[in-house]
């Protein structure tokens, strides 16, 4: 029959003809392709160099906030150096997004507004770190530092519940966790219930007996017991 005698399209041959038949939407899926990956090699180096850029400013502003802490509290330029460090860390933290340098800059504003004795705005800072980052190294400091503004602001039960927070958080994970079940021990002595502040002591010594801490809260023991 004729069909018989029909040469048969190999593999190659239909290949060869769809490219044909379909070379102009062949041409423009792949212009499409291109500048889509050139996009996204575009943003990923905006991004990666917006980072680094982040990262940079992070560090100089802990080098201005070292500084600025050093001064004397009667210096000439405390205003101005206090206006720019904290210009600095606002500015930072409006245009980071959550990673380090956002962290590391809340904290130090944090810092800057306790030294400042503007506890309600380093319990806002202190806290946002706390909470927003409560898995990065951070977390630990600001929540101990939360605990204190508590303190200075006269909110020993808040200070007692902060501080219990860090332990049960970070027990097994920060050094702060022996610190924090002795400054609960500390406020319950100095509020007058002598035994859980014995009792806070006695579990701090057994759970932790090779920190200073420990040491402290013996040293306190031989006082109360």
């Amino acid at each position: 029959m004729a069909h018989d005698n029909e040469k048969k399209l190999t593999v190659g041959d239909k290949t060869a003809v769809f490219v044909h038949t379909n070379k102009r939407t062949i041409i423009i899926a792949s212009v499409a392709i291109l500048v889509i990956i050139l996009i996204i090699g575009t943003i990923s180096a905006i991004s990666s160099n917006a980072e680094k850029q982040s990262m940079i400013a992070v560090e100089e502003a802990q080098v201005l906030f070292q500084e600025w802490n050093a001064l004397a509290s009667d210096a000439e330029d405390r205003d101005e150096r206090t206006a720019e460090l904290e210009q600095t860390l606002t500015e930072l933290i409006d245009s980071t997004k959550k990673g380090y340098p956002n962290m590391k800059a809340q904290y130090l504003l944090g810092n800057v507004k306790y030294s400042l004795e503007q506890y309600s705005e380093a319990e806002t800072w202190f806290k946002a770190v706390a909470e927003t980052y409560k898995d990065m190294y951070l977390a630990p400091a600001a929540a101990m530092n939360l605990a204190v503004v508590y303190e200075v602001t006269d909110r020993p039960q808040d200070a007692v519940a902060q501080y219990q927070y860090v332990f049960d958080t970070y027990e097994d994970t920060s050094a702060e966790a022996p610190h924090a079940l002795f400054a609960i021990g500390r406020i319950h002595d100095e509020s007058g219930n002598t035994q859980l502040a014995v009792s806070t002591f006695q579990v701090l010594i057994a759970d932790y007996p090779d920190s200073e801490w420990s040491k402290l809260a013996n040293s306190r023991l031989v006082v109360l017991e």
